[in-house]
């Protein structure tokens, strides 16, 4: 779980990490200004304005990881295993990039430049390992409120437990994530003021 965790969020922080940044570079210091006078979608210029090369370690750890342990534990490694590994682990990217984009959309209402995000963000180190050791109501929490479980708990039992009703559990939570999103983006950008002179 450990390196599907490493893997997924390795991709996360390569592509996807500058929307952590909204609260504190586009929202309060007003750089958000600048994104709306282009013809693009700001939400993807703020993704492709930077990528973290430095993360990209992770990713390269976690799938070494994932290659080594599995073929230790007798995952047979065929092209439609490695598809499936490599298309679960860009769900749990987007998973990631999903419940951070919500949480720094939150500032559009709640001035806190990064207080909450944090903490919230805390939640996804329970992931690295079973969530069955957890209560309930944690493990509630970490499948269907903050789903940070499909990023690395139910990736594993797909390939560790054969459990291929996870996979559709995956790309229905990235989905519902895509659906909510651009709702709370466009709502939060209806309350944000210029911070002009």
């Amino acid at each position: 779980m450990y390196a599907y965790s490493l893997a997924s969020l390795g991709i996360y922080y390569l592509f996807f990490r500058n929307v952590s940044n909204i609260p504190e570079t586009y929202i309060y210091e007003g750089n958000l200004d600048r994104l709306m006078i282009r013809p693009i979608n700001m939400y993807f210029q703020i993704i492709l304005e930077k990528f973290f090369v430095d993360k990209g370690g992770d990713f390269i750890v976690g799938v070494v990881l994932i290659m080594i342990y599995g073929q230790q534990i007798n995952i047979s490694w065929d092209m439609k295993a490695i598809a499936w590994c490599i298309a679960l682990l860009f769900c749990s990217a987007v998973i990631y990039l999903e419940i951070n984009s919500i949480y720094s959309v939150i500032s559009f209402w709640i001035e806190d430049r990064h207080g909450m995000t944090n903490g919230l963000d805390s939640f996804r180190i329970f992931v690295k390992y079973p969530i069955d050791m957890y209560h309930g109501i944690l493990k509630w929490i970490l499948t269907f409120l903050l789903p940070y479980a499909f990023t690395a708990y139910y990736l594993a039992l797909v390939f560790l437990r054969g459990r291929k009703d996870y996979i559709l559990l995956t790309i229905i939570v990235c989905s519902v994530g895509a659906l909510i999103l651009p709702v709370l983006w466009a709502k939060g950008l209806k309350r944000y003021s210029s911070i002009g002179n």
